[in-house]
Parts: structure tokens; C-alpha cells; sequence
């Protein structure tokens, strides 16, 4: 079987490299060949490590706390919610014994 000429403006792909070969160079490009070694070659770096003596963090904002319910984060609302899971509690138990709370 034999494959069918291609359309007018059509182009194959160039053949696939071998697995591990490079691809050739862009025209006018040549490789470097003065390097010493391979580059795994390169001397350690002894550099100073990072100093940060002097770097701080804080969180700063104008808007009041407000909770994602609306009230402001104390005692009060402490009293409020303990209240609220009183109430459900009390409403769930007379919901298990077969009230329609």
C-alpha cells in the first residue's frame, strides 16, 4: 500500500528525532566548544546566608471585628450563641422522641 500524493499546500512533519538526540542548531548558530568541562563542573558558591534581622510583620486594619453572623466578638455574643445551642439542642431532642420540633 503505497500513501497518496498530498494536496497542493500540504507538508509532512519532519521525521521524529531519536529519543535522547538534540535537535539541530537554527541556521547560523554554532555551539560553543572553549568551556572547560561540563557544567556539573562549576565551583560551590560561598555566599553570606539571608539576614533577617530586621524584618517584622503585623496585621493592621481599620475595619471593626465584626463575625461572619454580624456581632461583635465578647461576652455577649459568647452568652447569645451558648443560648441559640441550648435551643436547638433542647428542640432536637424532642425531635428524637417523636415531637415535630
Amino acid at each position: 500500500m503505497t500513501t497518496p500524493p498530498l494536496p497542493p499546500g500540504f507538508v509532512l512533519d519532519p521525521p521524529a528525532r531519536p529519543a535522547g538526540g538534540l535537535p539541530p542548531l537554527p541556521p547560523g548558530f554554532v555551539l560553543d566548544s572553549s568551556s572547560s568541562g561540563p557544567i556539573t563542573d562549576i565551583p560551590a558558591v560561598n555566599a553570606l546566608p539571608p539576614d533577617f534581622s530586621d524584618v517584622a510583620g503585623n496585621v493592621a486594619s481599620t475595619e471593626d471585628q465584626v463575625m461572619g453572623d454580624g456581632w461583635k466578638p465578647g461576652f455577649l455574643r459568647d452568652v447569645a450563641m451558648g443560648g441559640r445551642s441550648v435551643l436547638q439542642g433542647a428542640g432536637s431532642l424532642i425531635g428524637a422522641f417523636g415531637g415535630d420540633a
